[in-house]
Formats: structure tokens, sequence, C-alpha cells
């Protein structure tokens, strides 16, 4: 009976589709549980600052303003069809979930002439849309729009040298990309630099001229004029540069104390201990596999060892017939190479699920974060077993890999913040890992031969195994990748209470249709009268101590350089010049000032002897104060909610 090898891929296929829709259904049904009133509130409001007629690098100050550009427009489409603000946390999130889609899209299209299973290489590219799943904070930064804008530019880069197509469209649009993730995220110029280099040494290689490089220079310069004669027309030239001196000057995000270089000795550490915990549960896989391997085959033929060969590295059979025949059963290095591929593909799936044991009852933050680098430094195990698309790895080790890793590091060793935090920058690094198992599994599992039945038909019962291998393994570890990811968007919140206590549907406000707490839903909904109930259409506002959400609970005008408090009060900074140097270049100043401590800060800047507090209380009278307004959960603690609110004299 001959089997046939279609239905059994249709079958594989039909279970990778169905993973996909697991993923998308349960990443989208994800986008509506948690409210944050920190981070993504910061990235809502500055986009909507900048689609109400801010300019950054004019009079729109951060130390990454320039991202908000890209997605203002879609945010000032979607108050003027919504009539507001309502519902916008949502819109941003699907927003978000959309751009992740797209460049998942665009990824998958790009690389197809390497994958031909478009189902199995759409699998591959899903990781690009658990927005939830690996970043805990739902919403774009700079950074994350950065990440699919360079993903999307780098793999232009491949195609045109690795496929040999060298249509200069490539580079130009990849000139495009990269010079806008640069100004999404401006610690991106590092990886910028390292492509021109690229780019350049890659056509004196191929022996192509440096027409290449010229056109995604030409891209890049393109992009930069566009961006900057737009700021010109509306903000003045001569602004953009005294806002450029102004930034540097004011925001304290640059003052912020740093350990650098220090920072690193343990970063290895923590690296290193991934790898040998990989190591580890590969071995322990490796044992199992060659055991079981060894024990099916005596239970299956029930023979006896005569010798073991080490050159050949084969065990010879003798079987006890009728014709004293001799039989052989050869173990090739092929074989040992298939268990030594199969026993680290099961300690990297090892190491995810030890990952949710670890963490699953802690700062759940740690297993996409630990995940992410995990899935980058396994490529490193996957690398040496491929061989038909060499060429084409090297590339994607030279141009995405290593850049990736190498950018990590010195952008951790260059920030304030730690550098296990900045692993979700992994994420164009760590998606190798599904390509990389997919051209290994087919490399390795490749070339085996038919064998008979006992009716003497040709069964490919080898090559059934072949096709379930090569492209079941590959689904296999995208599904458990996947899953750990959908754990830990279900299993923490963040910045709210679990998820199965987010019961409640925020009725009205910028948070309307995003599910909390009872107590959290009704404690913004009261939030947000109480700044309709003082603040109008025609006021300025300026909200201090990181309360970006107060700008889009207000009809007013925005008035502030940073909807997030670059003056940086939290770390107990003392330098008002920020805001006194934006009254000066806008000639304005604010007619109401809102405060608001829901437990971020221990204490409201109003409350310390800060020097802006003097420009405050001499020339503003204090209208609203309520020191118990509701109750707000921050990081395990019950606050009472504070709010200030003081107009103009």
């Amino acid at each position: 009976m001959q089997i046939n090898n279609k239905i059994i891929e249709k079958v594989i296929n039909v279970f990778a589709v169905l993973v996909m829709v697991v993923v998308v259904v349960f990443t989208m049904a994800r986008l509506f549980f948690g409210v944050d009133l920190s981070d993504e509130a910061y990235s809502v409001a500055e986009t909507y600052m900048v689609s109400k007629g801010a300019l950054p690098f004019v009079n729109n100050w951060s130390q990454m303003p320039g991202w908000t550009l890209l997605l203002a427009p879609f945010v000032k489409l979607y108050t003027i069809f919504a009539g507001g603000t309502d519902g916008i946390f949502l819109f941003f999130r699907f927003l978000s979930f959309f751009v992740n889609g797209l460049t998942a899209f665009i990824v998958a299209h790009l690389f197809r002439n390497h994958v031909k299973n478009k189902i199995l290489l759409s699998l591959i590219t899903i990781i690009y849309v658990g927005s939830t799943g690996w970043d805990y904070v739902s919403a774009f930064r700079g950074d994350r729009l950065a990440l699919d804008l360079l993903a999307v530019g780098v793999a232009l880069i491949i195609v045109f040298f690795a496929d040999a197509k060298y249509s200069m469209k490539y580079l130009f649009a990849s000139g495009i990309l990269l010079a806008l993730s640069v100004l999404s995220y401006p610690t991106f110029l590092i990886e910028y630099l390292f492509f021109v280099i690229a780019i350049f040494v890659l056509c004196y290689k191929r022996k192509i001229g440096y027409k290449g490089l010229l056109f995604f220079l030409c891209g890049s310069a393109l992009t930069a004029v566009m961006v900057i004669l737009y700021l010109s027309i509306r903000g003045g030239f001569t602004n953009i540069f005294s806002g450029l001196h102004y930034i540097m000057k004011d925001v304290t995000y640059f003052q912020l104390e740093n350990q650098g270089i220090v920072k690193l000795p343990p970063y290895i550490k923590t690296i290193v201990s991934q790898i040998l915990r990989i190591l580890r549960l590969s071995i322990l896989s490796f044992a199992v596999l060659f055991f079981f391997s060894v024990f099916l085959y005596f239970v299956m033929h029930r023979k006896e060892f005569v010798r073991y060969d080490t050159d050949s590295i084969y065990i010879r059979k003798i079987k006890i017939a009728v014709d004293k025949e001799t039989e052989y059963f050869t173990v090739k290095r092929k074989h040992i190479k298939q268990l030594l591929l199969l026993s680290v593909i099961a300690g990297i799936c090892l190491y995810h699920i030890k990952l949710l044991l670890i963490y699953k009852m802690e700062d759940h933050t740690y297993i996409s974060l630990y995940a992410m680098s995990a899935e980058t430094l396994a490529v490193l195990f996957i690398w040496p077993f491929i061989k038909s698309e060499k060429r084409f790895c090297k590339y994607l080790m030279g141009l995405i890999w290593f850049p990736t890793f190498i950018w990590v590091i010195i952008t951790g060793v260059g920030t304030y913040a730690d550098m296990i935090s900045r692993h979700p920058l992994f994420k164009n690094a760590s998606f190798l890992l599904g390509l990389f198992v997919y051209f290994a599994v087919k490399d390795v599992f490749a070339g085996s031969p038919k064998v008979e039945d006992s009716d003497g038909e040709g069964v490919p019962v080898l090559r059934i195994g072949y096709v379930l291998l090569s492209k079941g393994i590959p689904i296999a570890v995208m599904m458990i990748i996947s899953f750990t990811y959908l754990f830990n968007a279900y299993s923490y919140v963040y910045r709210d209470e679990s998820i199965w206590r987010l019961n409640t549907v925020v009725k009205s406000g910028p948070y309307k249709g995003m599910r909390t707490t009872l107590v959290r839903a009704n404690g913004l909904i009261e939030l947000d009268k109480k700044i309709d109930e003082f603040i109008g259409k025609e006021d300025y506002v300026l909200a201090m101590d990181n309360d970006p959400f107060i700008y889009l609970m207000s009809e007013g005008h925005i008035c502030t350089p940073c909807t997030w408090d670059m003056a940086l009060y939290s770390y107990h900074f003392d330098q008002p010049d920020l805001y006194y140097d934006y009254f000066k270049v806008t000639n304005t100043e604010p007619t109401k000032i809102v405060y608001f401590n829901y437990g971020r800060d221990e204490i409201m800047s109003i409350d310390v002897a800060y020097q802006f507090n003097s420009y405050v209380r001499e020339k503003y009278d204090l209208i609203y104060e309520n020191r118990d307004l509701f109750e707000w959960n921050y990081v395990g603690r019950d606050l009472a909610c504070e709010l200030l609110i003081f107009e103009r004299k």
C-alpha cells in the first residue's frame, strides 16, 4: 500500500495553521487586558502630542523624540473619527499589533526563496506578531518601532546580496527604512554605520562597484532631507538646532548615573549560565535519545552485539536464519549527527519549559527576557548543522545576529538601565532560530532511502519520516517558543493585577474598552471626570511627575516639552531649566498645572523643596486638592491617589 506524502504534508500544514491561529487570536485577545499609567501612557501621549502639533527636536524634547512622527498621522486620524481620545490606548495596541504583523508578512515574502513552504515560513515569522508575548509593554515605544523598521531594512540588504538580485531599489528602500530606524531610536546609529561598512565591503567582494552603497546612502539622505524639510517648514530650521541644544542641555535623562562597563562581567556570567543550561539539557536529551534508539532497535530486531568498530562507527549484527546469512546494521556518522541535532533542539525547547517552571510564581517578565537571549544564543548551536543554505545563513549571521548582539551589549553599557531589560532588542536575532532549525533539519535528515514492505511494494517509510521531521520539528520549536511568550503574556500583566482579576471593562476615557479591576476602572473614570471638570478646551495644561495619561484625559492644549517628566524629579534632580526654556521657546505658559500621584513616586514633587515649586506657588493658586481620590495598587502596594490642580493667577 502506497502512503501519500502529500497527505502527511497537508496534515502538518493544517497543524501549523492551527498554531498560528492560536497565537494570533490569543495575542489579539490579550490586547484588551491591563492598564498602565507609565511607559505605555508615555508612548501614546507623546504620539498624541505630536499629532496635535508639537514638533520633535523643535519643541518636543525627550531622549528620543523622532519616532512619534511616524505614528502621529494614525493617531490624528483616530481622534478625528473617534471624536476625541476615548479608546485611544486600545487603538494604539492594535496599531502595534498591525505593524508587527505587517513586518512578519514582509520578512516572509522577502525570504520566500529559501523556505518554500509558505505556511511554515509564516509560522517562523510569527514571532513578530506576538507583541504582548515577548514585550510586556503592549504599545509602541521608539525602540520597538525601530526594530520592525530594522528587520525589513536588513532583510532587503540580505536579499540583494545573498540572492544576487542586484536591483538597486532594494538598497534604496533599505536606506530609507534604516534611516527611519535611527530617527525612531538614535542609538541605532551604531548599527547603521555597521551596515554602511558591510555594504561597502560586500560591493567590493561581489565586484559590482559601489553603486549599491550610493543608492543606500541616497535613500537615507532623502529620508533625512524630508524629515528636516518638514520640521523646518513647520518650526524653522534654526529652531531644530536650538531644540537639539535644549535636549542635550536640559533633559536630565542623559545625566542618570550609569555603571557602564561594570555591568558587563555579571551580564557575561548570565549569558554563560544560559549557554551551560542549554548544553546540559542537550546532553541529557542526547543520552535519552541514544539509549532509546538502541533499545528500540533491539526490541524490533532482537539481535545481539558482535563488535563495535570505532573507525566506521557501525555496529555489526548477526541474524540467525536458515541460510546463515549475515545482516549488517550500520550506525553512520550521519545518524550521530541527527541525534546531536535533535538533542540540541530538545535542549532549547526544554530550556523554555524550564523558564516557565522557574518563573511561574515570580515576575514573569523574565520569561520573555531570558527566552529572547536564549534563542539568540541557540542560533550558534544550530548553525554548524546547516549545509544547503550555508551562504544565506552567513548573511543572516553577519547582518542580523552579530550586530544585534553587539548592539544590545553596547546599549546596555551605554545607558542607565540594566542589560537584561534590553533583551527585547534581541527580537530580530531570535527570529533566526526558527529559520536555522528549518534549514538544519532539512539538511541533516535529507536523502532518506525507500524501504520495502512485506508485499514487496515500495513504501517510502523513511521518506515519510523525513517529511515529518523536516516540517514537524520547526513547527514544534516555533510552537513552544510562541506558547512560552503567550504564557508570559497571560501570567504577567505589566503594573496591573493578575489577568483573572481584570474583570471590569473601562466604560469611558482614553482607557475605554480595556479590562482591569473594578477599583481601577472606577478610579480612572473618576479621575477623567475631575480633569474634565477643572480643565477646559481653552486651557494650556502641564502635567507634572510622570503623568502622561493626564494629557489624554484633558481637552486642553498640551503645554509641555515632553509628556514624561524629563526633569526627572523621581530621581531627585532639581533642574527646572527644561520647563523655563520651553516656556521661552514657545512663548507660552500653562494655565493649569496638574499633579497626580498613584504610587510610582513616594511623594509628589510639589511637596518637596524643589526650585520649580517656587514658580508654581508664585504664579498659581491651588483650586483642587484631594489626597485620597481613590485607591490604586501599584507593584503590590495599595496606595491612596493624590490629585492637585493649580490655576494661573
